[in-house]
């Protein structure tokens, strides 16, 4: 389940979902880099895991009012919301919204965690 909200106050600006297996909320990945040296060996550098590298990709059922709501954030708030789902309260930048047959689709780039 997946609620999406808008950052300001918006008595039409929230909507849950319930996402589809096609959704990506896990992927994680690490700020780390490989140099390669003079020597032939590698110089690493690792800054860790920070959710601001994530982005989220969600597919929902198609629904107007789901629909409706998610397109006006992305007009309102320079594209701004804020998602809550399993993994905790994200501020996002909603960044695309494709619409399907039966489903729709968009992405949002994770700006900061809001819960612990």
């Amino acid at each position: 389940m997946i609620a999406i909200l808008s950052p300001v106050v918006d008595l039409n600006g929230a909507y849950i979902f319930n996402e589809t297996s096609n959704s990506k909320l896990v992927d994680r990945s690490r700020r780390a880099s490989r140099k390669q040296t003079l020597d032939g060996g590698a110089s690493f550098v690792n800054l860790g895991y920070t959710d601001v590298d994530r982005d989220l990709f969600v597919e929902v059922p198609y629904d107007d009012d789901g629909f409706a709501v998610v397109t006006r954030l992305m007009g309102q708030n320079s594209g701004r919301a804020v998602i809550s789902f399993f993994d905790g309260v994200f501020e996002t930048i909603l960044q695309n919204i494709t619409q399907n047959e039966d489903t729709f689709t968009f992405t949002a780039l994770i700006t900061a965690k809001l819960s612990e």
